[in-house]
């Protein structure tokens, strides 16, 4: 194939996925990431073609399309999801309920020249949720995914029986020299090494973003430009997706690598409402008029501390501790609460540890997000109790918390290989909103894409706004899909 062959496939291939890179929603994705949760400007993860010897072995050890030539690579894999199950309700007059997941689409990735980095998904989702995911459902959003489309024929709309439709999409193209490196696309930046984050998490919606980097030695800072979109409608009270309100944010970041097993990083954030709100009478000790118009903000920091190890000769393991803060602004404090009127106040705390070797992975991870982190309730100490003061711009992007599924959470994976191909994992996990332990097998099939078949056992136990508990049981076959637990 010749240059212009090359080029031509290339053009191809974005003709069909483009839309990857500019969609508002976005599709759960296999991320690189390194050992302190950082995500490079490049993370293309390219296999060179198969040398097997038949074309039944070629197949399972390599992409499902590849117009790759010389110094130029594009592939082209598979995103699918197909799974059927049973739930069982503890109580005996509930009926057995039926629930199903089908995700369908594609992932690219592409390298040009040996200098740019380009990657993208596009897909499709719908389902029949299980009860847990139905508080989310019914709310039209999906963990990950964004707003979602609730309901069919006028049914299926209840937390027990919750049908949900929902698209997403995730792109970048990024580049480095080793140095300086700069990206932008659609992505959920995750700060951190844990699931859950001080800042941005691994279950957040991904964002259009816009980065510039610079690493030397044991420093490593970055600072970067995000829109996020809130699930309200702005003044116009149109119904068009593109009048939700939107909130511009700014993020600077600095990692230190102070010893070779203790890192530190610390954020900046500044979030900032495009809406403009008015300002009732009464806050004038606030020093705003009747009218005047003000954008809500917020600004916090968030830090972490992140202890590196080995175990077992060829075992890799980090202890991380996590803490945002809420700063600036007038003195506030939560409604209701008996703390004192201050500047700053305590939002998101977070501790884990991550053991990984090459046969088995443990996470123990507990977070906890603050009643401050939300957009109206605070009392403001120069206002009368009953005088609500401004509000706060919140974290939360197409509906979804940006740093947690839940408000606290705590929570333990495993997972252990089996033999070359077989896995077997467990979650136990205590939220807000229950108790829920998992138990899944599965079988890889294809290790590129990767394609695996999987078996899964579970129970709930209600905690919060879930009526009753249940058990279920499921099956179903996987192409590079992470679950939303």
């Amino acid at each position: 194939m010749s240059g212009g062959g090359i080029k031509i496939n290339i053009l191809r291939t974005f003709a069909g996925l483009a839309v990857a890179f500019f969609a508002a929603t976005y599709g759960l994705a296999q991320t690189t990431q390194d050992s302190t949760g950082h995500i490079p400007a490049v993370r293309t993860q390219i296999t060179p073609p198969s040398q097997a010897s038949t074309w039944w072995k070629r197949a399972g050890e390599q992409h499902l399309l590849d117009f790759s030539e010389n110094k130029s690579k594009v592939v082209v894999d598979p995103i699918v999801q197909v799974m059927v199950g049973i739930v069982q309700f503890n109580t005996p007059e509930r009926k057995d309920l039926t629930i199903w997941d089908n995700i369908r689409g594609a992932r690219f990735q592409a390298e040009l020249d040996e200098k740019f980095y380009i990657g993208g998904e596009l897909l499709e989702r719908q389902g029949v949720a299980e009860p847990l995911l139905g508080l989310w459902a019914v709310q039209n959003r999906i963990p990950g995914w964004g707003r979602s489309k609730l309901g069919r024929d006028n049914s299926w709309n209840t937390v027990e029986q919750a049908y949900y439709d929902v698209s997403r999409s995730r792109g970048w193209t990024g580049w480095s020299n080793g140095i300086w490196s700069a990206d932008a696309g659609i992505d959920a930046m995750h700060f951190g090494a844990g699931r859950a984050s001080a800042l941005i998490s691994k279950t957040a919606v991904p964002a259009p973003y816009a980065r510039v980097g610079l690493k030397r030695k044991n420093h490593r800072t970055e600072v970067s430009i995000s829109q996020w979109m809130s699930d309200q409608r702005g003044p116009l009270g149109a119904t068009a997706e593109s009048l939700l309100k939107r909130s511009h944010v700014s993020t600077l970041r600095h990692a230190w690598e102070i010893k070779p097993h203790w890192t530190v990083q610390g954020a900046y954030q500044f979030i900032r409402e495009k809406s403009v709100s008015s300002a009732p009478a009464g806050w004038e000790t606030l020093g705003m008029s009747e009218n005047d118009e003000y954008r809500a903000m917020r600004h916090s920091l968030a830090a972490e501390s992140q202890l590196h190890f080995r175990f077992l000769s060829t075992g890799r393991a980090v202890i991380f501790v996590q803490q945002s803060f809420d700063i600036g602004g007038n003195n506030r404090r939560s409604i209701g609460s008996n703390d004192s009127f201050r500047k700053i106040h305590a939002l998101t705390s977070l501790a884990g540890m991550r053991l990984e070797t090459k046969c088995f992975e443990l996470i123990v991870e507990a977070y906890r997000q603050s009643d401050v982190a939300c957009a109206t309730c605070y009392e403001y100490e120069a206002l009368a109790p009953e005088t609500s003061g401004p509000q706060i711009a919140v974290f939360n992007h197409a509906g979804m918390p940006t740093q947690g599924t839940w408000n606290e959470s705590v929570r333990i994976e495993g997972s252990a290989k089996i033999r070359n191909r077989g896995r077997l994992s467990a979650i136990a996990e205590q939220s807000s909103a229950a108790t829920s332990v998992q138990i899944q097998s599965t079988y890889l099939i294809q290790h590129t894409w990767p394609l695996r078949l999987q078996c899964s056992i579970g129970r709930v136990n209600p905690l919060g706004n879930l009526e009753t508990g249940y058990h279920w049981y499921s099956i179903g076959l996987c192409a590079a899909v992470s679950d939303w637990k």
